[in-house]
């Protein structure tokens, strides 16, 4: 989830990256039979293993068949950082430079 919209009632509207976050969908989640799970981004660091023995609690993560997350419109993203795109024209720039100074010598 990259954004909180609005909580309506008994649904929940959020924005999500789609597409390899090329874009942003907005998504309503019926808050009435869903589990919503919040994590960190903390939580994917690596961390030591307690040695200390715990009871383990599951979590099914399983996507029931007859609820469905509803599209409600699409946003294009801009992208951050060098893509690939870019990297491979910065790349054949710099190559096509190289043969000019070598075919120069």
């Amino acid at each position: 989830m990259k954004k909180f919209i609005t909580k309506e009632k008994k649904i929940l509207k959020l924005v999500r990256p789609i597409h390899g976050e090329s874009a942003e969908a907005i998504y309503s989640v019926s808050l009435e039979n869903s589990v919503i799970l919040k994590m960190r981004k903390s939580s994917f660091e690596p961390k030591l293993l307690s040695s200390v023995d715990k009871d383990v609690k599951e979590i099914l993560l399983q996507h029931e068949k007859d609820k469905t997350f509803n599209i409600l419109e699409t946003n294009k993203a801009e992208p951050e950082g060098i893509q690939l795109d870019d990297a491979e024209f910065l790349y054949l720039a710099v190559e096509e430079l190289e043969v000019k100074r070598a075919l120069k010598k």
